[in-house]
């Protein structure tokens, strides 16, 4: 990507940042799912080959995935409006308290810098404290994560 500068600042050409992105096209239900498609167990041992073969596949089928996650989440939103209103509100509420206080408070910006899995440890930690006092959060994040979780 080339950069245009003026003075400090570094701005990307728009063309050529749009002549680098692609997206992958719509594969069909019989390869992305149904026969054509070959379930293996990786080979765990070669840890390269395996990794190589999830981001082939992610980059191969990505906009199935985009797809299937967009469906999942529209399906759950609309079998539990509310609970998924309430959850997203929740979660909301607690990414930006955290955001708040560890961008405004100078210890706690130093306990993320120093403590960065801790971090996220406590994120998922209050995060689950929520799940427990809310159902309608289980919700939310459930309609995220089973179009993730049911990809792999």
């Amino acid at each position: 990507v080339a950069f245009v500068t003026c003075d400090h600042l570094s701005v990307p050409k728009m063309a050529e940042l749009k002549s680098d992105i692609t997206v992958s096209p719509l594969r069909s239900l019989d390869d992305y799912l149904m026969e054509g498609s070959r379930f293996q167990v990786p080979n765990f041992k070669d840890l390269d080959k395996w990794s190589n073969r999830v981001i082939q596949n992610l980059l191969y089928y990505q906009t199935n995935y985009f797809l299937t996650y967009f469906v999942v989440f529209i399906i759950v939103s609309i079998i539990h409006p509310t609970k998924m209103f309430c959850g997203m509100l929740a979660m909301g509420l607690a990414f930006g308290l955290f955001f708040y206080l560890t961008n405004n408070k100078v210890p706690a910006q130093q306990f993320k810098k120093d403590h960065p899995v801790l971090s996220v440890v406590l994120i998922g930690c209050v995060s689950y404290f929520i799940v427990y006092l809310l159902g309608s959060v289980l919700v939310f994040l459930l309609g995220i994560l089973i179009p993730i979780l049911g990809q792999n």
